[in-house]
């Protein structure tokens, strides 16, 4: 599992909370293995611990 906070600032779009396509098309399942864009992502929000620090 990855965590926003801890993605290079630059897989990132601006704002912070969406990752930018050539990041998705990278993405391999957890499942199966396949690599590239996946017909789902499942996606949680925190906005107390595990949350982007103020300023980011």
């Amino acid at each position: 599992m990855l965590w926003m906070q801890d993605m290079p600032a630059d897989w990132l779009n601006d704002p912070p909370w969406s990752l930018r396509d050539e990041v998705i098309a990278r993405l391999v399942c957890s499942r199966c293995g396949r690599r590239g864009r996946p017909a789902e992502i499942r996606v949680g929000w925190s906005a107390g611990k595990g949350s982007f620090p103020q300023g980011r």
